[in-house]
């Protein structure tokens, strides 16, 4: 009958984020900065904690207060 019954909601990805391979980001996602997505695992809502570990199925943080950072090569 036309009527939409799946509706859209954005993602939002924040700045520094790792995710891991095989992980998917459902609609209605949002990842604070920061944060580690861990492989295989299934986001599926809004986390507020920046700076943590989000894993499983469906994702739940696991950790929080982490820190990480990149060494530039050459």
């Amino acid at each position: 009958d036309g009527n939409k019954i799946n509706y859209d909601k954005p993602v939002i990805i924040g700045d520094d984020v790792w995710i891991g391979a095989r992980a998917s980001i459902l609609k209605g996602a949002d990842i604070p900065d920061g944060c580690i997505i861990g492989y295989g695992s299934i986001v599926t809502k809004r986390f507020d904690e920046p700076h943590s570990i989000i894993t499983g199925i469906p994702a739940k943080q696991i950790k929080n207060n982490i820190t990480w950072r990149r060494e530039k090569t050459i």
